[in-house]
């Protein structure tokens, strides 16, 4: 259902859910009028219907250097998001309708105030009534299933509902992880779930090469999560999971202590001096030592990046984007809280989760997020910070690797972190002719330069040199928005650039 605020209606402020299980969105549709919506689809058939679907220039710009965009905003001009701790105040001036937009971010870890102590079986129903409100009982059901702790504290919920006829537990098998779809397997049995496990990502087929490019057409927003490229092919190898309910144990992290590993815990502090000191390297080559030590440290908690040396060779109105991380910077957080404040509403509801959101509108499914349900976030934020995660020793989520010991045996200390995982970098590298050519079809890029980038892209990322990691994942970040650029139904292609 979309709404309206129109010039001479009262004020208004709109927010999403504290954890953002249903962000709110927000259309300019004229000097006099604001359209909003759960409903991102909703929204869009408007704007396409009133043609106001431009491509902002400064939001491309986020995407290629920072492989996101911030919300707020969004990849189209007059597109807003209300995402966690984001809010909107609508109000009319004169004959007209003004936006303004404040963030109050809700789970900074000195604000936590413990009201209870943990207990495991109010957690586990909390998660179920979670999922039984939002379960459509006329569709089949699929977890998403690793041998990490979110979807597993999950699973024990699914359990507690007795859901064992009503869903499936999917597992990625990949090339660099065999022992998860093993474990994956095992507790499902253990709980008396059916167990499928996917077979790795590939687009040397015709048919999954399809698949891609009707996830582009029918994607509402850009996603360049290294996971994206998996969710198309999944719809080949279990075509029930069209038109069903996708459960996902993305989200919590925001709330829970959103720990760094040591590494980047390490990063952070030396960045406040190399982030000024090669402050220039930002017109630097992308996969190169210097552009990777100056990174900003808001940056530092996961937002890979493009240089904007190597963006304005291929984008000629890119704009430099440093400032905004560099503004993080300046607010001088304890890094668990930046990193909750970044990491875990920009690159988390706006990268990773993103993608699911997108393949749920693709595949006609629907998307339950159980650990974005306010009560879950509430109760597990209003737990003390020491049952949560311990700073010393930067380990996470204390609780629920105490609960999925005691009720699966489940040892998460041993296993080290587990998650859902696809490598659709390498993917898109073993297709790199066909991923190449729909890169260079796309006429955001600059026609004499694309060409020669890409083919320093592929040489870097099939070398042997430190960073080729990182030009293997640009080069599969291009392939995502040129895709999404050349086939989505959403665009207007006839709009220029604003």
């Amino acid at each position: 259902m979309v709404k309206s605020f129109n010039a001479g209606d009262r004020e208004l402020v709109l927010e999403s859910d504290i954890a953002c299980a249903d962000p709110v969105y927000l259309l300019r549709t004229s000097a006099t009028s604001v359209a909003y919506s759960k409903n991102l689809i909703a929204i869009l058939d408007v704007a396409k219907k009133e043609k106001l679907l431009e491509i902002d220039t400064k939001s491309m710009s986020f995407l290629l250097q920072s492989g996101v965009v911030p919300p707020p905003y969004t990849i189209y001009r007059n597109l807003y998001i209300l995402s966690i701790g984001h809010k909107a105040k609508l109000k009319s001036v004169a004959s007209n309708t003004e936006i303004e937009f404040f963030n109050d971010f809700p789970f900074y870890n000195h604000g936590r105030v413990a009201k209870a102590g943990f207990n495991a079986n109010r957690l586990i129903e909390l998660l179920a009534s979670a999922i039984e409100r939002r379960f459509d009982g006329l569709r089949s059901g699929f977890l998403y299933h690793s041998a990490g702790k979110d979807s597993n504290s999950i699973a024990l919920a699914l359990d507690r509902l007795g859901y064992q006829n009503k869903v499936d537990f999917i597992t990625q098998d990949s090339p660099n992880n065999s022992l998860e779809p093993k474990i994956s397997k095992k507790i499902a049995k253990k709980l008396g779930f059916s167990h499928t496990v996917l077979e790795p990502a590939s687009i040397e087929s015709d048919s999954s090469k399809e698949a891609v490019i009707s996830f582009f057409k029918r994607s509402p927003l850009p996603s360049l999560d290294t996971v994206s490229l998996g969710y198309p092919l999944h719809q080949l190898q279990i075509p029930d999971i069209h038109s069903s309910n996708l459960i996902d144990g993305m989200g919590n992290d925001v709330y829970l202590g959103h720990i760094p590993a040591k590494w980047e815990y390490r990063n952070q502090f030396l960045s406040r001096f190399f982030s000024v000191a090669l402050k220039f390297a930002n017109k630097n080559y992308s996969a190169s030592l210097a552009f990777f030590l100056s990174r900003t440290r808001a940056e530092c908690t996961g937002i890979n990046r493009m240089s904007y040396g190597d963006a304005k060779k291929i984008f000629s109105v890119v704009e430099n984007v440093r400032g905004y991380w560099e503004g993080f910077d300046a607010q001088k957080l304890e890094y668990l809280d930046l990193r909750s404040a970044v990491r875990g509403v920009i690159h988390d509801q706006e990268v990773c989760i993103r993608k699911i959101r997108n393949f749920s509108t693709v595949s006609d499914s629907n998307l339950i997020l159980p650990w974005a349900d306010a009560n879950v976030a509430e109760y597990m934020y209003h737990l003390n910070e020491k049952e949560l995660f311990d700073r010393k020793a930067l380990k996470n989520k204390l609780v629920l690797r105490e609960m999925l010991f005691d009720k699966l045996g489940l040892n998460s200390d041993a296993l080290g972190k587990m998650a859902y995982t696809v490598d659709s970098v390498a993917v898109v590298l073993q297709e790199k002719k066909w991923v190449k050519d729909i890169i260079q079809k796309c006429d955001l890029w600059d026609a004499s330069c694309i060409g020669s980038y890409l083919d320093q892209l592929i040489v870097d990322a099939e070398g042997t040199k430190r960073y080729r990691n990182h030009a293997a994942l640009i080069f599969y970040r291009l392939f995502m928005i040129s895709g999404w650029w050349l086939y989505s139904d959403f665009l207007d292609h006839r709009r220029e650039l604003s």
